[in-house]
């Protein structure tokens, strides 16, 4: 069994939600330092206030906050991403989720994928960058290739999803990502996951890192001992 340590020490707790309000958000940062996770997550537009809240808190250095570049549908030009990248680091943010660009991978259009993972690896200043590939619209073969893909480029996690997609994260999910990235990166399980059983198996499957939301985090950590 997970202490309330172990899992808050793995899991990055979000809210993404289109309509979450200030107070959502304050509440958000208020449980991620309070129970000690090692980041938090918001619509990015929220960073500023995120780090006002820290401050006011007296947290700024108690959690990493993440900052996002094309989420949740990837599309956006490589640039555009690029200045969120750099937009996201002049707030604070300590790591980065980036969003693939989907159509892109299922083109098999690899080189111009290759060249938009360089491209934020190259404006991240040495953090450490998560791409999300939305694994529940790819092949094995498209998973295959986007992974050595991202270690390629310098990617330090890959993602399964931005829990937007059309279907949860699995965890045949984590075993394929497993089975082609060992032990180079990292694997963030998130889109979906909402028990302790799930957390527990994924992690054993291979996920080092969770995106779980402030609702299912809080309930899971209450079951969990000191």
């Amino acid at each position: 069994m997970m202490t309330k340590r172990e899992f808050a020490d793995v899991v990055d707790i979000v809210d993404l939600r289109v309509d979450a309000k200030r107070e959502d958000i304050r509440q958000l940062v208020v449980d991620a330092t309070n129970h000690g996770f090692i980041a938090l997550t918001c619509l990015k537009s929220y960073n500023p206030f995120v780090f006002q809240t820290l401050k006011e808190l007296g947290r700024r250095d108690q959690v990493k906050v993440v900052g996002g570049a094309g989420f949740p549908t990837g599309g956006e030009k490589t640039f555009v991403k690029v200045a969120s990248v750099r937009d996201c680091i002049a707030d604070g943010c300590r790591e980065l989720d980036i969003t693939c660009n989907i159509g892109f991978i299922k083109s098999h259009w690899y080189d111009k994928v290759e060249y938009e993972m360089r491209s934020i690896v190259s404006a991240s200043e040495g953090l450490p960058v998560k791409f999300i590939i939305e694994i529940s619209y790819l092949t094995g073969d498209e998973v295959k290739r986007v992974c050595e893909l991202i270690i390629k480029s310098g990617g330090s996690f890959v993602k399964t999803g931005t829990g937007w997609g059309p279907n949860p994260t699995t965890v045949e999910h984590i075993r394929l990502l497993k089975s082609q990235v060992g032990n180079e990166i990292g694997i963030k399980a998130a889109a979906g996951i909402r028990d302790l059983e799930t957390v527990i198996t994924m992690q054993k499957a291979g996920a080092t890192r969770f995106g779980i939301s402030r609702q299912s985090a809080m309930q899971i950590l209450s079951q969990l001992p000191d």
